[in-house]
């Protein structure tokens, strides 16, 4: 699956900071019932390649699986090694996109200035991640798309609440990246799923319910 085609069917990235690998399947199946096909799992916890590897495991070629905060081409390898095909960073880093492309995986680098995502557009990028979303606010959003030279989906990340969902989709972001705003470590997937569902509500046509 692509990064694509995961946010057509609902436009979230579930970032899913801390998730231990024994919690990791359940989690990841109730997020993948709830309509969510892309998982990250941020690399600056213990057991992140563990907790990555059994979601690919899990949800297979189901779901779009891979890792946030990825800092190194060695990383990416690693990665790659345990079946993960997205690569999500913080920042804007030449080596980790080239590592990752050239395996075929899907490249999302962190940008938060024009220049930063006019320099992302000249690798094969997957998305832009605007980070942290909550600092520059949708108006930010809305001012940049126009700037883009092709047509590369952006996603708001950091600080996204139900609140706010809508007006990052309407500022042209194609999805949202949901980091503690969905999920914190430890909590039982009946509520990481209802949590998804009061973003499915925020983003649902007025009338219309998930």
């Amino acid at each position: 699956m692509t990064l694509d085609q995961a946010l057509a069917e609902l436009p979230i990235l579930a970032i899913l900071p801390g998730l231990a690998p024994e919690h990791a399947r359940g989690v990841g199946r109730a997020l993948f019932e709830a309509g969510v096909r892309a998982l990250e799992v941020p690399l600056r916890h213990p057991g992140a390649f563990a907790s990555i590897e059994i979601l690919v495991d899990e949800l297979g070629e189901q779901a779009l699986i891979g890792a946030g905060t990825v800092m190194s081409s060695g990383q990416v390898q690693d990665l790659a090694g345990v079946g993960a095909r997205l690569v999500v960073s913080p920042h804007l880093d030449p080596d980790v996109l080239r590592a990752a492309l050239s395996l075929g995986m899907e490249a999302v680098p962190g940008v938060m200035t024009p220049t930063e995502a006019l320099m992302a557009l000249e690798s094969d990028v997957s998305a832009l991640k605007l980070f942290p979303a909550s600092v520059v606010g949708p108006a930010f959003a809305a001012a940049l798309r126009p700037l883009l030279y092709r047509p590369v989906p952006m996603l708001a990340v950091g600080g996204v609440r139900p609140a706010t969902a809508r007006a990052w989709m309407n500022a042209g972001c194609a999805g949202l990246g949901l980091g503690t705003g969905l999920y914190r470590p430890g909590e039982e997937p009946e509520i990481v799923a209802d949590r998804v569902n009061d973003y499915k509500r925020a983003l649902a046509p007025r009338g219309d319910s998930p």
